[in-house]
């Protein structure tokens, strides 16, 4: 089979993998009191859920800073802000519809203007892609207390998965970072770092605007596993995987299917829709602004 022929494929079967489980999904949610989903979602919060999606935005922002400044330290030639924010939302955007966020990997011709070769950009695109994976095992080390308690793990156990994938991390984070130096990985670890901390407030606020108490670690927790889990290449950007996995998650922390079936569609909108939005919205901002100045 050719090349061409093995990803439609892939795409053929991580397509269906995400068709199946939003069937599990609906069979999960068949005897949901949807007037109860409908009351909860009449009586969302506003000032939290905008909140949120202000953090979210953040978040988007200090992945592109990151981007940005190991770039720079890569080549001298500079690209003006408003290319960044464009190539960055346009790369999110698809990332956010494609199999294990394979759009992502659009950052790699769009950054053909600065210049660097080719395997400089795909050195630097997995580089990006190692650290945010990191996201997963260091979340893991910090909410095993909370997650041993919940899913009847020991506590032990989820260190040392969690201490193993982070130094795998790193190994590959060092490997692929080591041509921008020390300063740029060290400087890429804070923006990761703030990062997780602005995804966790993010969803910790989404959680709030539907009148979830969960704690902060709490959100965490679930989050994390969550993540994990959509994080695996097998559907169409996590669709389906994530909110199968949600209902599971939050079934196994007390949450009703009532209260679940809403946060399942504020994730599915700030997940799958609201990167579309943010880059529809600068390309409609962008677009006014140069007949603006004609």
């Amino acid at each position: 089979m050719s090349t061409s022929g093995r990803k439609k494929t892939i795409y053929f079967v991580q397509v269906l993998f995400s068709t199946v489980c939003l069937g599990w999904v609906a069979a999960a949610l068949a005897k949901t009191d949807w007037a109860a989903v409908g009351e909860l979602l009449e009586n969302i919060s506003p000032e939290m859920f905008v909140s949120a999606l202000a953090v979210f935005t953040f978040l988007y922002a200090s992945r592109l800073l990151r981007l940005r400044y190991w770039i720079h330290s890569a080549t001298e030639k500079r690209l003006p802000w408003r290319s960044w924010i464009g190539l960055y939302l346009a790369a999110t955007a698809l990332g956010s519809v494609t199999p294990g966020r394979l759009g992502d990997a659009a950052k790699i011709p769009l950054l053909l203007r600065t210049g660097l070769s080719l395997a400089t950009r795909g050195k630097v695109y997995l580089l990006e892609k190692a650290m945010d994976l990191a996201y997963l095992p260091a979340g893991l080390c910090l909410t095993a207390s909370v997650v041993s308690m919940n899913l009847h793990v020991t506590e032990r156990s989820l260190l040392y998965a969690g201490v193993t994938g982070l130094l795998l991390c790193l190994f590959v984070v060092s490997y692929f970072g080591r041509s921008l130096g020390q300063g740029a990985l060290a400087v890429g670890w804070f923006f990761t770092a703030a990062g997780f901390f602005l995804y966790v407030i993010a969803n910790f606020l989404l959680f709030r605007s539907l009148g979830l108490t969960l704690t902060l670690s709490d959100v965490a927790a679930v989050t994390i596993a969550v993540g994990v889990i959509a994080a695996l290449p097998i559907s169409l950007g996590g669709l389906g995987v994530r909110e199968l996995s949600f209902i599971a998650v939050l079934g196994i922390w007390g949450v009703s299917r009532e209260t679940a079936a809403p946060v399942l569609i504020l994730e599915f909108f700030v997940n799958m829709v609201f990167p579309g939005l943010l880059y529809g919205l600068w390309r409609g901002f962008s677009i006014c602004s140069a007949k603006g100045t004609e």
